[in-house]
């Protein structure tokens, strides 16, 4: 046991097995393990068999990276269940969460990090906060282009974020949901957390990049401003892109962040090759490929290769631009080869841990059984003596207690008839009571609609009737209720189709012929959901009416609630009336309007976006339909 403490000593962090490993921490590590498969206990063996671990771990990584020991190894452990330590039990979890990641494993990474991360705090390790693991699982989300999940996670992870000491950290995470909506071409969602990002930069005060080089906050911003300004590239924009990218360029040089180098360098290869040219778009992509590493920077070597050979096709070398787009396949199968290769070999090592786990239960079940029937028997001889005199006592027991059940039957009897009539009682005052919580929400309208009316002044005209719009829309709520007593289970469906007679029906006055057509599916929601979700709607359809059909005579309304996933759900309301102003954006700062529908989409934990279509535009808002998630 001295020895595996000695060994323990001498571990080195993992940074540091890139040298080697020292001459003692090998001679220890094998004795302890020699030692421990002899005389030790199972704590004492999975404490040594961590040295194997250590060096399985540097092989695969410095000598042979188609070693695949320490996933076996390290698996193995797991499986088993035995540590000396919680300290060894974290140690192993860490590694091998790290290599399923590297190695693409995302679903058996996710099995592993709450775990993990749990053990880390317990042991109140470095780097284990909330919004580290909620990172780790949406960059794993992100790798497999589940963007919808990717972003809910880096959603999770800024909400951990309770202190304002980590502006770097936010915006990374507002950045990463930018990049998110980048991928699906959702441009204008993608702009929005850019400059959410910018902003949390811009505004961080200065102690906050203590652990910084003086620069790195310039370099943040010039990244970001950089993605922001190759948004616009689609539309032509390309000298504002190519500025902002020397920037972030000269700024990445300065911090030696070479992945950023090289990104940037290929972003210009890619403006310059738009703006034909090519000269110096070759130049910029030689730059990138000589500063390219292998094995770690492959993706962005492919879309070098890939840019090269269109600027070869665009200046007629037609020969050599073939050659390079060859080249740019040969080496994206063969790191498609290499990733399956490696996800095979791993895959077959955990199946031949599996079954060898499997194979020893079987045998250790095979023999527990054995000894069990042995056992048995042996139990069987005194059970027979018992049996007479337990039956006996059985008999005793059971009259007993029938007359005791018999007794108690007639107690529940009298108890069930007084819950009875206790839960009658209760329904009538729950009915009661909704019921007259919708008369007040209707005599609070009455009142409304009494003042706008007696008042000449048409804005106060305009803001009593919005009031008692949203008054009715929460009072449909309480209808709802009082009919049918579950507000856990609101007819979302039923209760938009009420919603939007009522409005069609307060709007008849202005002479418009407008249908309202809804399309959505059967839902269920909780008051706490239905509320919000109401004013949400009654604000977006009296808008329509407000704005949209100005100087027409017909038009229609369109209601759409899709469901996005299992619990996010996404309303549309379009119209085909005169569409939204150009200046909306500025326009909608100041709308009360507006900012109510934000406010209720955020404690629905969704976000709205409106836009103009071919005639007339769209609302749209995303929430979610689970109370547990709501604000």
């Amino acid at each position: 046991m001295e020895l595996a403490k000695k060994y323990r000593q001498l571990r080195p962090l993992r940074k540091d097995t890139i040298h080697g490993f020292s001459e003692d921490y090998l001679n220890y590590g094998k004795k302890a393990l020699d030692w421990a498969e002899k005389n030790g206990s199972p704590e004492q063996l999975s404490m040594a068999e961590l040295f194997q671990i250590d060096y399985a771990l540097y092989y695969n990584y410095y000598v042979d990276n188609t070693n695949f020991d320490a996933f076996l190894l390290s698996q193995k452990l797991i499986n088993k269940n035995v540590f000396a330590s919680l300290e060894d039990k974290y140690s192993v979890y860490v590694i091998l969460s790290d290599l399923y990641f590297e190695k693409g494993f995302y679903k058996r990474v996710f099995e592993l990090l709450p775990l993990r991360y749990q053990m880390g705090r317990a042991l109140n390790k470095p780097y284990t906060e909330a919004y580290r693991e909620f990172g780790f699982i949406a960059k794993g989300y992100y790798e497999l282009k589940d963007y919808n999940a990717a972003r809910k996670y880096y959603r999770l992870a800024l909400d951990s974020i309770k202190e304002e000491k980590f502006p770097i950290r936010k915006a990374s995470f507002n950045n990463n949901i930018a990049l998110s909506f980048a991928k699906e071409g959702r441009d204008d969602s993608a702009a929005y957390y850019y400059r959410q990002s910018l902003k949390i930069i811009e505004f961080a005060p200065s102690e906050a990049y203590n652990n910084q080089t003086p620069n790195y906050a310039e370099h943040i911003k010039n990244v970001i401003k950089s993605n922001i300004a190759y948004l616009d590239v689609k539309n032509g924009n390309y000298d504002p892109a190519i500025k902002a990218v020397k920037r972030e360029l000269a700024s990445g040089k300065t911090e030696n962040e070479i992945t950023t180098v090289i990104q940037a360098y290929n972003k210009l290869g890619q403006l310059y090759y738009y703006k034909k040219q090519y000269t110096i778009a070759v130049q910029y992509l030689d730059s990138a490929m000589v500063m390219i590493r292998s094995g770690i920077d492959d993706s962005a070597k492919l879309r070098n290769l890939n840019q090269k050979a269109k600027v070869f096709l665009a200046i007629g070398k037609q020969e050599e631009a073939e050659k390079m787009f060859k080249y740019a396949q040969n080496f994206e199968d063969s790191i498609s080869e290499i990733k399956s290769t490696a996800q095979a070999k791993v895959a077959s090592v955990l199946y031949e841990t599996e079954k060898k786990e499997k194979e020893l239960q079987q045998q250790q079940f095979l023999l527990s059984e054995k000894n069990n029937e042995i056992s048995r028997k042996e139990q069987l001889q005194t059970i027979y003596a018992l049996a007479l005199s337990a039956l006996s006592l059985l008999l005793i027991i059971s009259v007993y207690f029938f007359r005791k059940m018999k007794s108690q039957k007639v107690k529940i009897e009298r108890q069930k008839i007084a819950v009875d009539n206790s839960l009658r009682e209760k329904e009538i005052l729950f009915k009661e009571i909704h019921h007259r919580v919708k008369n007040n929400l209707q005599v609070v309208s009455s009142l409304l609609n009494k003042q706008g009316k007696n008042s000449e002044d048409l804005n106060v005209k305009k803001l009593m009737e919005d009031g008692q719009n949203r008054i009715k829309s929460m009072a449909m709520i309480h209808q709802q209720l009082y009919q049918t007593s579950d507000f856990e289970n609101i007819d979302l469906k039923k209760y938009t189709q009420l919603l939007t007679a009522s409005i069609a029906e307060s709007n008849k006055v202005k002479g418009m012929e407008i249908t309202t057509e809804i399309i959505m599916p059967e839902i269920n929601s909780h008051i706490d959901i239905a509320v919000p979700y109401g004013l949400i709607l009654n604000e977006i359809i009296s808008n329509c009416y407000e704005y949209a059909f100005i100087g027409l005579k017909s038009g229609k309304i369109t209601i759409t609630v899709t469901p996005m996933d299992d619990k996010m759900y996404k309303l549309t309301v379009s119209d085909n009336g005169r569409g939204l102003p150009q200046n909306m954006e500025e326009r909608s700062k100041k709308s009360l309007g507006i900012n109510l529908i934000k406010g209720l989409a955020w404690q629905l934990r969704g976000e709205l976006t409106y836009f103009n279509n071919t005639q007339g535009s769209t609302f749209e808002v995303t929430f979610i339909n689970n109370l547990k998630n709501v604000a």
